[in-house]
């Protein structure tokens, strides 16, 4: 629960000044549960994306794609 709380205090700060609005969350194992997903998704301007083989092979083609795991 404390990455939980570090998302919530994440999304607390001010990123409108950088220009984020939203933050999308790659989730897999224990993140992706039903209960813990429940959660994350309660928080505000926090979007899920549960991982998949298909996410993770366009991700390995993608050199762009910034991937941030807690």
């Amino acid at each position: 629960m404390r990455s939980i709380r570090l998302i919530q205090k994440i999304v607390c700060m001010d990123f409108k000044v950088i220009g984020v609005t939203n933050f999308f969350l790659f989730v897999e194992g224990k993140a992706a549960t039903p209960g813990v997903s429940k959660v994350l998704e309660s928080i505000a301007k926090v979007k899920l994306i549960h991982r998949t083989k298909e996410l993770e092979e366009q991700q390995a083609k993608s050199p762009d794609l910034l991937i941030f795991s807690i």
